[in-house]
C-alpha cells in the first residue's frame, strides 16, 4: 500500500471522473480504502426514514472518492502541484511542492 500525501485541510481538485474540475478541502483521509471525502465533490441524495429521534426525508452528503483522482493545489494561485519526497542532513525527510514544469 502507497503512502497517502494527502491530509486533512489540503485543497485539491478532482482531475477525473464525474466531477471532473470541482474544487473543494479535504474532510477525511481514508488510508486504508486509500479514499478521501471531500467538501462539495461526490455529493448524493440519501432517503431516510424518520425515527423517534429525527425526522425522515431527503439529505445530501458527500461520498468518498480515491485518491488517484485527485490533484494537490497551490492555495494561492489554484494551480496543481508535484509532492516530492526530499531528504536534508539534518531534516529526516519532507515533503517539498513545486509547479510541474510544462514546456
Amino acid at each position: 500500500m502507497a503512502k497517502i500525501k494527502l491530509k486533512k485541510g489540503d485543497k485539491v481538485k478532482v482531475i477525473t471522473g464525474k466531477d471532473k474540475g470541482k474544487i473543494g478541502d479535504i474532510i477525511k483521509v481514508i488510508p486504508s480504502e486509500n479514499r478521501a471525502v471531500v467538501s462539495g465533490v461526490n455529493v448524493v441524495k440519501k432517503h431516510v426514514k424518520p425515527t423517534k429521534d429525527s425526522d425522515g426525508g431527503i439529505i445530501q452528503k458527500e461520498l468518498s472518492i480515491h485518491i488517484s483522482n485527485l490533484g494537490l493545489l497551490d492555495s494561492e494561485t489554484l494551480k496543481l502541484l508535484k509532492s516530492v519526497t526530499s531528504y536534508q542532513a539534518t531534516v529526516r525527510k519532507f515533503v517539498l511542492l513545486k509547479l510541474p514544469v510544462r514546456l
